[in-house]
C-alpha cells in the first residue's frame, strides 16, 4: 500500500515534548481480548495507526488553540494501556486526576488515544471549571473563563466508553455545512470532534479530484467530466448518484484545492488518533462510459426530486458486470494514494432509490462487488455504509431484501450507521442489521434548517436501551460491546445543547438525571454561578416545552408563501414564550455581562418566539382571506392590516439576527467567494451557494429544503417574497378574483445576483431583545385594555376555526389587538368575534377588550 504524506509527516511534526516540561508516558495500546466460547465473534475496533507520542502533542496543539500556550505545561498527558483488564482494552477510556507542585494545579490526564485525552480535557473543562465550548464564529460560542487557578478534582476519576465507535457526520452535512470552508475552519472543527469524543468522523473532501483522474485513466475526457461533476454546494447528491452536472461545471481547480485540503484534514485526525472514512465507489458514472466500455451493463438510476432529465438519471454500473470491480480498486489504490488510509470506506450504492432487481441473488452479488473492489486493493477494508436507503425507499420494506443485500458481505466486514436511530430505527426492525455491527445514530437535524427543538429524555436513554437490548449487535452477549454511537445531522451549526449531550452518550454507560444535566449545561455554557434561579427557570421551561419533542417547529416565514399552510405547532410557544422573558432577566443580574453563548442563545430563542407568533398572525390572515372570498366578513383594508403585520415581524426577525455573527448571509457569500479565483469562479460559487439555500434546484425542485434564517436572507429574500405574496392576494381580492401564486421569477433573480452582504453584526443583542419583547410580549402595556373574565367563556362566537397557537397572556393581547373583528379571546388561545353570550366555564378564563380599546 503507498503511504500517504500526511503520514510519512509525523516524524517532522513531533516536538521534543521535554521542552514543554511535560512528563509524558506512552506505551502501546492492546487489543481486544478474545470472545468467550458460544458467544458471537467480537470484531476489535479498529485502531490508529498514528504513534502515541504524535498523538500527546495532537492535544498539546489543542491546549494552546483553545487556552493559550501558558496553559499547555499545566496538563501532564499519558497514552496508556486500558487499566480495565475485566473488559475489552479496545474501548478508549481516559483516567483525570490532579496534584499541586509549587502552589500551581496540574492535571494529569491518562487514556487510551488522544481522542480520549482531548474527551477528559473537555470533561475537566466542562465539570470542574464550569467552561463550554461549542460551535461560533470567531470563539463565540464558547465560555473559557477559567478560575485564576485550575480546580483541583477532589479525587481520580476515571471514563470508559461502553462503544468502540463514536461516529460523527453525514454526507450531506459536507454541503449544508462546510463546502465553503478554508483550513482554519476545519481546524476548529476537528479540534471539536476531538473535544467531543469523536473518533470515527467521514471524511469525504476532494473525493471529486480522485474520482476524476480514476475516469480520465479510463479514457473519459474533460467535457464527460463536466456533464457529470455537480457544483460545490450539490457535491453530496452528486456522489450519491441523485442528480449529474447541476450547479457545475466543476473547475479542475476546485478539485485540486479540495484535494490538498483533504490531506490536511486527514492529518490533523489522525494526528488525535482519529480514524477517518475515506469515499469508496458506489457504481455511479458519467454518460461518456458507454463511448469507452460500449458493453457495459448499465442502467440509469430513476429520476431524483423532481430534477430534468438532463440533471438526474445517472448512469449505475452494474455491480454483477467485472469493470465494476475493476473501478472500485482503482479508486482505493488513488484515495489511498492521496489521502493515506485507515482501511475504512464509505459507500452508498442505492441512496433515495431502488435497485433495478428484487432478485436475492442479485442483491447479494450487488453489495459482494462494492466490498470486493475495495478489498481487491486493501484486504483489510471495512466498508462503512449509510442505512438511511433502508428506511427511505419503500423497495426495502420486504425485510428479506435487506437480508439479502446484506448477505453479500461477511459481518466483520461492514459497519452500519443506523442513520435515524432517534426517529426511524432500523437495526430494530431488522434483527439488529442480521448480524452486522452497527452505529446508533441522531439525524435530528435536515438541511441545516434553524428551529428550537430535540428530545433530549429520548437521546439521554435511549442509546443505553439499545446497550441493554438482548440479540442485537450493539450489544455482544457476554463482552457488553456496544459497537457505536453516532451523530447524523445533515446540518451543524444549530442547537447545541443537543450535540453537547449526545456527544456525551459515547461515555455514558448509566442513566442520569437530564433535569440536572440541563441545569449544569446552561450554567456552564453562559459562566454563572449555580442556582441563578432565572436562567435556571428559562432552561427547565425550554426542556419541557421545545427540548421534549424531534419534530421542528419551522419558521414558516422562510418557506414559499401561500394560502393553506396550516397553524400552530409542537412545541408549547406559550412557555417559550416565558422562557424568553425569564432568559432576558438573567441578562440584568448583578455583575454578569452577558457571553458569546449568551448572546446567540438570546438571539435564537427571539428569533423562535417571533416566528411562532408569524405562524399566528398568518393564521388569521389566511382565515380573513378565506372569510372575505367567501362573505366579505373582513374589508379590504382589514386585511391589508394582517398582511402589513407579517411583514414587520419579518423585519423585527432580521433585525435581532443581525446582531449576532453567526447569524449572517454575508458569511455564507463570503465563505463561497473566498474559494474563486476569477471573477466568473466568484459568479459561479455565489449562484451555488444562493440556490442550495433556496429554490435548491433550476426551479424549486426542492425549494426551502435548506431555508436558512440567516440576517439579509430574511431582509433580501425571504421578505420581498412575502410582499409579493401579499400583494398578490390583495390584487385578486380588489379584481375578484382567486389568489394565483407568481413567485418564481422573484426567487430565481434572486439566486443570478451577485450582492456581497454584511460579515459583522449590527445593533446590540440585549437591546433588539429588549426592544422586540416590549412590542410583542409586554403584558402591563397590553393588560389594562382588557378585562377578564373569570372562569367564563364566550359560547358560539369563535373567531377562528382554530386556537392560536401561544396562550401566553400578552401575547394573545396583541394579537387580538391586530384583528379589528377580534372583541376577546380565552385562555386557551380561541380569539373572539363576540362576547355577548358569556357562560361558565371551569376551564378557562375569558378576557374581553374594554370598550375603550374598540
Amino acid at each position: 500500500m503507498t503511504t500517504a504524506p500526511a503520514q510519512r509527516s509525523w516524524a517532522k511534526l513531533a516536538l521534543p515534548l521535554v521542552l514543554l516540561g511535560l512528563m509524558v508516558v506512552v506505551e502501546a495500546t492492546t487489543m481486544a481480548s478474545a470472545s468467550p466460547a458460544g458467544s458471537k465473534a467480537v470484531w476489535p475496533a479498529r485502531r490508529s495507526a498514528t504513534p502515541p507520542e504524535v498523538q500527546v502533542q495532537a492535544v498539546q496543539g489543542l491546549i494552546g488553540r483553545l487556552l493559550g500556550a501558558s496553559y499547555v505545561p499545566l496538563f501532564q498527558l499519558s497514552i496508556l494501556p486500558s487499566p480495565y483488564a475485566s473488559s475489552s482494552t479496545d474501548h478508549d477510556y481516559y483516567t483525570l486526576s490532579t496534584r499541586t507542585v509549587g502552589g500551581v494545579t496540574q492535571v494529569q490526564i491518562q487514556g487510551s488515544s488522544g481522542v480520549a485525552l482531548a474527551s477528559g480535557l473537555h470533561w475537566y473543562l466542562k465539570y470542574s471549571c464550569n467552561c463550554s465550548v461549542s460551535w461560533g464564529v470567531a470563539g463565540s460560542g464558547n465560555n473559557l473563563a477559567l478560575p485564576s487557578r485550575l480546580p483541583a478534582l477532589s479525587k481520580p476519576l476515571a471514563m470508559q466508553s461502553p462503544v468502540k465507535y463514536r461516529y460523527y457526520l453525514n454526507v450531506c452535512t459536507h454541503s449544508y455545512s462546510s463546502v465553503w470552508w478554508q483550513w482554519d475552519r476545519w481546524e476548529q472543527e476537528i479540534d471539536w470532534m476531538a473535544l467531543h469524543g469523536i473518533n470515527l468522523p467521514l471524511s469525504s473532501t476532494g473525493q471529486e479530484y480522485v474520482f476524476a483522474e480514476v475516469f480520465k485513466a479510463l479514457g473519459l475526457n474533460d467535457t464527460d467530466l463536466e456533464h457529470f461533476f455537480v457544483g460545490p454546494a450539490f457535491l453530496a447528491w452528486g456522489r450519491m448518484g441523485n442528480i449529474q452536472g447541476w450547479g457545475g461545471p466543476l473547475d479542475p481547480a476546485w478539485r485540486k484545492a479540495q484535494a490538498e485540503l483533504q490531506k490536511k484534514i486527514v492529518e490533523r485526525q489522525r494526528m488525535f488518533g482519529m480514524l477517518p472514512i475515506l469515499p469508496g465507489f458506489a457504481g455511479f458514472v458519467p454518460d461518456g462510459i458507454k463511448r469507452i466500455y460500449p458493453t457495459a451493463n448499465l442502467t440509469k438510476s430513476a429520476d431524483w426530486a423532481g430534477f430534468p432529465h438532463q440533471y438526474t438519471n445517472v448512469y449505475f454500473l452494474s455491480p454483477l458486470d467485472s469493470l465494476y470491480k475493476t473501478i472500485g480498486r482503482m479508486v482505493i489504490r488513488r484515495v489511498t494514494a492521496e489521502f493515506g488510509t485507515d482501511h475504512i470506506y464509505n459507500a452508498d450504492t442505492f441512496n433515495e432509490m431502488s435497485p433495478p432487481s428484487a432478485d436475492p441473488t442479485y442483491l447479494a452479488a450487488a453489495s459482494r462487488a462494492v466490498y470486493e473492489g475495495m478489498a481487491a486493493e486493501d484486504p483489510q477494508a471495512l466498508w462503512v455504509m449509510q442505512g438511511w436507503s433502508f428506511v427511505f425507499d419503500k423497495f426495502w420494506e420486504d425485510k428479506s431484501r435487506v437480508r439479502s443485500y446484506l448477505s453479500g458481505v461477511s459481518d466483520k466486514d461492514m459497519l452500519i450507521l443506523d442513520l435515524a436511530s432517534d426517529n426511524n430505527p432500523e437495526w430494530s426492525k431488522t434483527d439488529s442489521y442480521f448480524g452486522k455491527e452497527f452505529v446508533w445514530c441522531m439525524l435530528h437535524n435536515g438541511g441545516g434548517v434553524r428551529g428550537l427543538y430535540g428530545n433530549l429524555t429520548q437521546y439521554s436513554s435511549d442509546p443505553l436501551l439499545a446497550l441493554a437490548t438482548p440479540g442485537n449487535t450493539m450489544l455482544i452477549c457476554g463482552t457488553c460491546e456496544q459497537v457505536g454511537v453516532g451523530m447524523t445531522m445533515e446540518a451543524i451549526e444549530q442547537n447545541p445543547v443537543v450535540y453537547e449531550l449526545m456527544s456525551e452518550m459515547g461515555w455514558r454507560s448509566e442513566a442520569f438525571d437530564i433535569v440536572e444535566w440541563v441545569q449544569r449545561y446552561a450554567e456552564r455554557r453562559y459562566g454563572l454561578a449555580a442556582g441563578l434561579s432565572s436562567v435556571g427557570e428559562a432552561w427547565e421551561l425550554l426542556r419541557e416545552a421545545t427540548y421534549n419533542q424531534s419534530v421542528i417547529d419551522y419558521g414558516w416565514f422562510g418557506f414559499t408563501p401561500g394560502l393553506g399552510m396550516g397553524y400552530g405547532g409542537v412545541a408549547n410557544a406559550a412557555k417559550e414564550v416565558e422562557a424568553l422573558r425569564l432568559f432576558l432577566q438573567s441578562a440584568l443580574t448583578k455583575g454578569y455581562a452577558p457571553n458569546g453563548p449568551w448572546q446567540y442563545d438570546c438571539v435564537d430563542l427571539t428569533r423562535q418566539v417571533l416566528a411562532n407568533t408569524f405562524r399566528d398572525i398568518y393564521a388569521q390572515f389566511d382565515a380573513a382571506y378565506s372569510a372575505y372570498a367567501a362573505h366579505k366578513t373582513y374589508t379590504v383594508d382589514q386585511l391589508k392590516s394582517l398582511g402589513s403585520a407579517l411583514l414587520t415581524l419579518i423585519g423585527d426577525i432580521d433585525e435581532i439576527l443581525a446582531t449576532n455573527p453567526n447569524y449572517l448571509l454575508g458569511t455564507w457569500i463570503q465563505s463561497a467567494l473566498s474559494w474563486a479565483d476569477t471573477p466568473d469562479q466568484a459568479l459561479h460559487y455565489q449562484f451555488n451557494a444562493r440556490n442550495q439555500i433556496t429554490l435548491w434546484g433550476p426551479d424549486g425542485q426542492i425549494t426551502d429544503y435548506a431555508t436558512k434564517h440567516w440576517a439579509d436572507l430574511v431582509r433580501s429574500y425571504y421578505q420581498p417574497r412575502w410582499t409579493l405574496f401579499i400583494t398578490s392576494v390583495l390584487q385578486a381580492v380588489y379584481a375578484g378574483r382567486e389568489y394565483r401564486g407568481e413567485l418564481l421569477q422573484l426567487e430565481q433573480k434572486w439566486n443570478r445576483e451577485n450582492t456581497t452582504y454584511a460579515t459583522t453584526p449590527t445593533g446590540n443583542t440585549l437591546q433588539v431583545a429588549y426592544k422586540l419583547a416590549a412590542k410583542y410580549l409586554d403584558l402591563p402595556r397590553l393588560a389594562p385594555r382588557y378585562v377578564k373574565h373569570a372562569a367564563m367563556d364566550a359560547s358560539g362566537a369563535d373567531l377562528l376555526a382554530h386556537p392560536m397557537w401561544s396562550t401566553d397572556l400578552a401575547q394573545l393581547m396583541w394579537l387580538c389587538d391586530l384583528n379589528p373583528l377580534c372583541l376577546g379571546f380565552n385562555t386557551n388561545g380561541w380569539l373572539k368575534a363576540g362576547v355577548s353570550r358569556l357562560v361558565p366555564s371551569s376551564a378557562v378564563d375569558l378576557y374581553i377588550k374594554s370598550s375603550s380599546s374598540q
